[in-house]
């Protein structure tokens, strides 16, 4: 679909633009004595949010309105603004944005009852506070929201128009509307007019009469000014504690002492000026606590904004503070709102859907995804002419006016857009240069003389005067800017020049004033068609015109994909207005903000931010090889080691570990982590895969994706991957946007797949796929980037995305970097990661890397400019069943060990190792100190020995009953995937047959993934394995007749096979016969309260297999200090098994083949009193049970 779409900007500098169902009458009202509403004589209680229909388009009032009941409210609030509906004296508009009664009934069809605000005042950030302008033109004294006769009047005639049309929409005629407020916070507002308050709550009593309760809401403790009798009072308010919130209602009690509580302006979020640093953005967990308090003590609570939208046009506002004692507000009306700027749902949606779903039935709707968005081409802008041109004035102003003073906006009756006035500066002021003194810029003056720009006064920044050169000219004009009317406590915001104008100190008479409302663009389409013309004609004759403010633009372009919403970019402009296709999408300011922005300037070879050029020096952390409670520290050191950055994959399996169970505390609380990291002054750089290899099982893929699609295609265009990685994209996406630099977060890059060059597929549909769909989300608000081998990048690299390198040590990396710069010819080079150790495997030596060759090439890199990120600084421990594994060895697997120590700068405990020291002293040198102090290594303990009593096997009938989760019968082995089994064991098990006569048979276990343990008649023989590509085990015939295969998952490979299914693979044979019709038993150990029932409960049997392997051990320890330290469990007894302390699963231990004999115990799951200790120990029988927690790791 092809749509042909006219652009025209608007520069002023030199600018850019681009519930309730329908049923009979009922009864709302209000039970003081019990202190609720009451819907049709039942208790009600509502939770709302915020949606000002005027902020989005008509068409997306019922995605969005849908998207907010599927939150699980079951109320919507909106205001009324006068402005929109009666923009003129006498002229109504009920049509497009302003139908407000199409608004109510889609409300009504998603089953939400409505809150209306009518005001007249609603503040909302909206210009003037939503009252119309032209009513300061028609009565240029009349005090608003007083008992001033003339705005009575005024009011009245609204009302008759506004409610008149409502009245149908009452709760007690049968419609949604449940609530109508009367004015607007007026507690903060100077007059303190009770008389006003009480003819207005009357005024809309004659309309609502009793069909809908009437209320009022104040800030706390301005009830004194803001309550009306016979009125329900309310409060607004945000996040709090618990105390905080508690005497907000107090407070409300000493003017209303009984009644349903109500925080009709709960915040969960705020509003943003423009020259303000950065996008307002408020803590969710602060939001969600505050949120539950009050909903589970019956408040009734309305979030604003639950949909923030857009100040499309000139309707944004303003208020009455900083330096000048005016800040305008920002187009965006985001607000941080649950419900993002285009309608998406946010990490914050889910949050609060959480909570209010934990109080509110949970609507039958499907949650809401982000919608796909678009980025059409750069366009090429053609510069019309200039406002003050005589050709283009002449178009767009709309009256000419003389005055011996300066006028007003609202004298001109002018709403908004630009008045330009003009003087002349008496020829007898010769000094040089002549001061200019404008009193009274409301708000933004473009001061020219004769044609040239002079400068630019700001109300905004208290700036009034400008010197002008003597040789300019006699003929002054200022374009004069309404960039909002002040919302908040000043009722009457007259714009233009509201005062006297000086040249010196004489002052100027006799001005002619231009309006250019800017309000009907066609004009500027017959001032497009006319330049057209000429240029066909004439060619462009508009070369060497030297572009100056007040310059307007355009651009005709088209969109040959399906139509969606986009984001304009007008960076590198100053200061306008854009209109595309005839809609004024409102003012645009780059260069002040709230923008910020990490981009490539290729031409310089560097990254920029904010448009200065940026070297990161970066050291890989993934949050979920450690505890929460240890990130600050780590984070800490690595800022302390001189790092500006840190990387961290994102583990799909750790998140979503079954389909749609989406995980985000804990250790999977990846907001929590950017935001420590935030605040340890560090970016971010997200890796986010989908895959991730990084030794975890199944390269951080979540297993269920083969045990759904057991043909999957991982990692191509296989159409079940991609619908399943859109889904998981579309809930972490969400949480990532906010904390984008772009969006005033600390995320600086995010990848694209992961070292893809080295996968056989070589699918570059596929990749272009994630390519779409990443940059759907982050668009142009972080650099996107993919990262492989020297030798990888023709598989590996995207078109229009940043190719990197993965590489070690070397003493010259010119060599990959000119692999590299056959890809990217300009731009940064980086090296995506610097190993400074590596990898180890069970049954290899520990892997080391010599400190002063990873110093030596750190240097050489910096010294080339290069952006260096360490894999790994700090590497952690792989817990639980975490650990994957390769594809090398005897048997083509190789499984991991539990501690991923790396040989990192920082050991596995955190603890700096003299590789940081090393690392250290260079990064300062190159990049200063960063004023954080160098970590010291934090002390470690050690206990007195543990003795462990065991408790039975696994194979044992108390055993299967406590710990087993199903049991399956099959004819041939199933896998681990077939039975939806992320790790832990499958119990194969079968009769063997009556004739075996050779004596020791053979038994034969093929495509063994990974370890089988081997028992016949609850007796353990021996061990297949993978790993040594042992398949085969003698048994005599005279051991017993059930065979039983304990088979351990040892985790699943990692990089190259993405495929790679646990159990019994393949066919078992008994001296070359296939057995058949097994019984399969699952032991996920996935949750450690199958361990507890096994412990807690007396076996009924006497026979707990005391000789079958997987036999449970327990024991208990006490730690009687008050301070807790780090230590390391010692098993230099046993021999291989899985280790619980304190219910937490430490990971795999095997110190038979090492080289990692102790196990890493973190501090924090340790507490004073009594611990205790599980081992489950697969295949020996321990003589002497017993543990040692020492203070050093041991590795062989």
């Amino acid at each position: 679909m092809t749509t042909n779409i006219v652009c025209i900007v608007l520069s002023c500098l030199v600018m850019l633009v681009a519930v309730p169902r329908s049923v009979d009458t009922r009864l709302f009202t209000i039970d003081y004595d019990n202190n609720t509403f009451v819907m049709d004589g039942v208790p009600f209680q509502y939770v709302a949010g915020s949606f000002h229909y005027f902020r989005a388009l008509p068409e997306s009032w019922a995605s969005i309105l849908r998207s907010m009941r599927a939150a699980g409210l079951n109320a919507i609030t909106t205001y009324v603004e006068w402005s929109l509906h009666n923009p003129k004296e006498g002229v109504y508009n009920w049509q497009g944005m302003a139908d407000i009664e199409h608004f109510i009934e889609l409300a009504d069809n998603e089953g939400l009852y409505v809150i209306l605000r009518p005001g007249p005042y609603i503040c909302a950030e909206r210009d003037m506070g939503g009252f119309p302008s032209w009513l300061l033109h028609k009565y240029p004294d009349i005090l608003l929201r007083t008992n001033d006769i003339r705005y009575l009047r005024e009011v009245r005639t609204w009302y008759a128009q506004l409610l008149s049309r409502l009245q149908r929409f009452l709760v007690g005629q049968g419609g949604p509307i449940i609530l109508v407020q009367v004015e607007n916070e007026y507690g903060s507002f100077y007059a303190c007019d009770h008389k006003y308050l009480s003819w207005l709550r009357d005024e809309t009593e004659r309309y609502v009469m009793g069909n809908a309760v009437l209320f009022t809401n104040n800030g706390p403790g301005l009830e004194g000014c803001g309550a009306i009798e016979h009125v329900l009072s309310s409060l607004d308010f945000g996040p709090g504690t618990e105390d905080e919130i508690n005497g907000f209602w107090n407070t409300l009690r000493k003017t209303q002492p009984k009644g349903p509580l109500v925080n009709a302006e709960y915040y969960p979020g705020w509003l943003t000026h423009w020259q303000e640093a950065h996008m307002a953005r408020t803590d969710t967990k602060a939001v969600v606590d505050s949120l539950d308090f009050m909903l589970r003590n019956k408040v009734n609570v309305n979030v604003y904004m639950f949909y923030g939208g857009t100040n499309y046009g000139f309707t944004a506002g303003a208020n009455s503070q900083g330096a000048g004692r005016y800040v305008a507000d920002i187009t965006s009306y985001d607000y941080d709102a649950p419900l993002d700027e285009s309608g998406d749902p946010t990490p914050k949606y889910f949050a609060l859907r959480d909570t209010i779903l934990k109080y509110f039935p949970k609507p039958d709707l499907p949650v809401p995804v982000a919608a796909r968005k678009i980025q059409p081409p750069p366009l090429t802008m053609t510069r019309l002419g200039s406002l003050l041109e005589p050709d283009l004035l002449n178009r767009l102003s709309t009256q000419t006016v003389t005055n011996s003073l300066p006028m007003s906006f609202e004298s001109l009756n002018q709403i908004s857009g630009l008045v330009l006035y003009e003087a002349l500066i008496p020829d007898d002021i010769k000094t040089d240069p002549r001061k200019l003194i404008v009193e009274g810029v409301h708000d933004r003056g473009y001061v020219f003389v004769g044609d040239r720009f002079v400068g630019v006064l700001s109300r905004e920044n208290q700036i009034n005067t400008l010197p002008l050169a003597l040789d300019a000219g006699q003929t002054l004009r200022i374009a004069i800017e309404n960039q909002g009317r002040i919302n908040f406590g000043i009722a009457n915001d007259s714009k233009g020049i509201v005062g006297r104008v000086y040249v010196n100190t004489r002052q100027l008479f006799n001005w002619t004033m231009h309006s250019l409302p800017l309000s009907d663009f066609k004009p500027i389409v017959h001032a497009v068609r006319c330049h057209r013309k000429l240029r066909r004609h004439y060619g462009n004759n508009g070369v060497g015109v030297v572009a100056t403010p007040m310059s307007v633009y355009y651009s005709i372009f088209d969109i040959e994909d399906e139509l969606a919403d986009t984001y304009l970019d007008p960076t590198g402009w100053g200061k306008g207005v854009v209109f595309i296709n005839g809609f004024n999408v409102g003012r645009y300011w780059p260069t002040v903000g709230p923008q910020r922005k990490f981009d490539i300037d290729f031409q310089n070879d560097t990254f920029t931010k904010d448009g200065q050029p940026f070297q990161f020096i970066s050291g890989s952390f993934h949050y979920f090889r450690a505890l929460p409670e240890s990130w600050r520290h780590i984070l800490r050191s690595m800022r302390a080691a001189g790092l500006n950055t840190v990387m961290t994959y994102i583990e799909w399996s750790l998140h979503e570990p079954m389909p749609g169970q989406y995980q985000w505390e804990g250790m999977a609380n990846l907001d929590e982590f950017i935001e420590i990291a935030k605040s340890e002054d560090l970016f971010v750089i997200l890796r986010p895969g989908p895959y991730i290899c990084a030794e975890r099982d199944m390269g951080g893929f979540p297993h269920w994706l083969l045990t759904k699609y057991p043909s999957i295609k991982l990692r191509t265009y296989d159409t079940d991957y991609l619908r399943e990685v859109q889904n998981w994209y579309t809930q972490l996406m969400p949480r990532i946007v906010p904390h984008l630099y772009g969006n005033g977060g600390p995320v600086i890059m995010v990848s694209i797949e992961n070292e893809y060059g080295s996968f056989h597929a070589c699918d570059g549909q596929y990749m272009q796929f994630l390519k779409n769909l990443t940059v759907h989300f982050v668009q142009d608000k972080a650099v996107l980037f993919t990262n492989d081998g020297p030798e990888l990048l023709k598989c590996g690299s995207i078109p229009g995305i940043l190719p990197t390198l993965d590489f070690g040590i070397t003493t010259n990396p010119n060599v990959f970097w000119q692999q590299l710069r056959k890809y990217l010819p300009k731009g940064p080079l980086v090296n995506a990661e610097y190993y400074p150790g590596w990898l180890t495997h069970w049954m290899e030596p520990t892997a080391r890397v010599d400190a002063g060759m990873v110093v030596s090439t750190l240097k050489l890199m910096l010294n080339q400019k290069a952006n260096v990120n360490f894999y790994m600084f700090f590497g952690g421990t792989n817990f639980g069943f975490t650990a994957g594994a390769n594809d090398v060895g005897p048997g083509k697997y190789s499984a991991d060990i539990t501690s991923y120590d790396y040989d990192a700068p920082l050991d596995e405990a955190g603890d700096p190792t003299p590789k940081y020291f090393e690392i250290r002293k260079v990064l300062l040198e190159y990049f200063g100190d960063p004023g954080v102090p160098a970590p010291q290594k934090l002390p470690k303990m050690t206990l007195d020995t543990v003795w462990l009593e065991r408790r039975g096997s696994m194979l044992s009938k108390h055993g299967r009953t406590m710990l087993a989760s199903r049991m399956v019968a099959a004819v041939q082995p199933v896998s681990f995937e077939a039975l939806n089994q992320h790790s832990g064991f499958l119990l194969y098990e079968t009769t063997l047959p009556a004739g075996l006569n050779r004596d020791p048979y053979t038994l034969k276990v093929e495509h063994l993934h990974d370890r089988a343990y081997v028992h016949v008649d609850g007796k353990f023989y021996g061990i297949l394995s993978r790993e040594t590509n042992v398949d085969t085990i003698p048994l005599s015939v005279g051991l017993g007749t059930k065979l039983q295969l304990l088979v351990e998952s040892q985790g699943r490979i990692n990089y190259n096979i993405p495929n790679d299914f646990k159990g019994i693979l393949g066919s078992v044979t008994a001296d070359a016969k296939p057995l058949h019709n097994w019984t399969i038993t699952s032991f996920p150990l996935d949750s450690y309260r199958y361990l507890e029932n096994f412990l807690s409960q007396q076996p009924a049997e006497k026979d707990d297999l005391v000789g079958a392997g997987a036999q449970i051990y327990y024991g208990t320890f006490s730690i009687n200090t008050d301070t807790i330290y780090d230590t390391y469990l010692y098993p230099n007894v046993w021999g291989k098994g899985l280790v619980f302390v304190n219910g937490f699963n430490l990971g795999r231990y095997w110190p038979l083949a090492g080289p990692q004999i102790t196990l890493y115990v973190p501090r924090h799951i340790l507490r004073k009193g009594s611990n205790h200790i599980v081992m489950i120990e697969y295949q020996q029988h321990v003589q002497h049970p017993y543990v040692q927690f020492v203070d050093k790791p041991i590795f062989t």
